[in-house]
């Protein structure tokens, strides 16, 4: 409801045990895939965030990387040993900007 997303994925990244390895290996298997796929899949990042949040209503890799950090986002991605593809290494400011989709809907509490 505060929109405290960041400091949910930072609890999330610093969390320990077997059930954290295994979320975080998921997490870290997605965001690779889905930047690797920028510009084959899509031209841009864009076009896979809308496709994982419009079409699967997943939470859109950008929105993930925006509330991980990009420097959380890679070292996610190589603690889980997987590349970290170029397009990521490459985020310098937020990514995630759509004005018409709040990211707080992929990141429902119950």
């Amino acid at each position: 409801r505060e929109a405290r997303y960041g400091e949910a994925m930072q609890a999330f990244l610093a969390a320990q045990g077997e059930h954290a390895a295994i979320a975080k290996r998921v997490v870290a298997g997605y965001l690779s895939y889905a930047f690797h796929r920028a510009g084959e899949v899509t031209e841009t990042i864009d076009g896979i965030d809308r496709i994982m949040g419009t079409g699967f209503n997943w939470a859109p890799p950008s929105v993930l990387v925006d509330a991980l950090t990009p420097a959380g986002a890679i070292a996610l991605i190589e603690g889980a040993g997987l590349p970290v593809p170029a397009a990521l290494r490459a985020v310098k400011s937020r990514l995630f900007r759509h004005a018409t989709i709040n990211p707080g809907r992929f990141f429902v509490a119950s």
